[in-house]
């Protein structure tokens, strides 16, 4: 694990920032984005989109990633903010797992590689 999940919480982090960690896990899954739109205070939201499974995400003015409306990584991995490259992530591969049930996981290893 390049990142830890623990120890992020004394941290503070921009909406910039948690736009940029987004950005550069959904290039690993050569994703895309639509345009971002600011929902009530404090939120941007848009669409993440691998393949044909789309995911709602968003960034707080704090640097929070939300996936599908949740800022935390599944409670397998412990609910853990996500702020870090490998929380985003692994919040993200879950989330396309959870899309492709019936099939084999959209993407092969751990959600943390």
């Amino acid at each position: 694990m390049d990142e830890q999940f623990v120890g992020v919480a004394n941290q503070s982090f921009t909406m910039e920032q948690g736009k940029t960690k987004l950005l550069n896990v959904i290039k690993e899954f050569d994703g895309s984005i639509s345009a971002w739109t600011p929902i009530g205070t404090g939120w941007d939201y848009c669409d993440l989109t691998v393949d044909s499974d789309r995911l709602r995400v968003g960034v707080s003015a704090g640097g929070v990633v939300s996936v599908n409306g949740d800022p935390f990584t599944p409670n397998k991995y412990g609910r853990a903010m996500n702020v870090t490259n490998d929380a985003i992530r692994t919040s993200c591969m879950s989330a396309l797992r959870l899309l492709d049930e019936e099939n084999e996981p959209v993407y092969s290893g751990s959600p943390t590689q």
